[in-house]
């Protein structure tokens, strides 16, 4: 088993969620960050995931979550906040010697059309996508 930790943002979604999926049956040690203390991050907990709870908007809490990972994942949906919540990501993992950073931007975060937000879950994503990789 490896036991190199990944962390996954939006891990109780379905982007970072398919992630997690990927990387359990794999055997690694994965860490989610959640923003709350609910269902969908309780099924993670029992599923073996370490779970912290943290604001991409609280660099302290970014930096708690990213202590001893190896790697990370992150996804941050396209909305107000993003540039800081990235920047704080960036130099949080950067402190912690975090040697990889895979990170995705999905339109399907977006809001759809005149306002309206897309809330499907456990769908497909047919929005476009930008997938990035950091290797220190």
């Amino acid at each position: 088993m490896n036991t190199e930790t990944i962390l996954i943002t939006g891990a109780t979604g379905d982007t970072g969620g398919y992630a997690v999926d990927r990387l359990l049956e794999q055997g690694r040690e994965v860490r989610a960050l959640a923003h709350t203390k609910d269902e969908r991050s309780e099924k993670l907990r029992k599923r073996g995931v370490e779970v912290v709870y943290g604001d991409f908007l609280d660099f302290g809490q970014v930096r708690a979550a990213l202590d001893g990972v190896r790697g990370a994942y992150f996804c941050f949906p396209l909305r107000p906040g993003i540039i800081q919540a990235t920047a704080y990501f960036a130099q949080a993992a950067r402190e912690a010697e975090v040697e990889a950073i895979v990170y995705i931007l999905s339109q399907t975060h977006l809001t759809a059309r005149s306002g309206q937000t897309n809330h499907r879950r456990n769908t497909t994503h047919r929005g476009r996508s930008s997938l990035g990789i950091y290797r220190k």
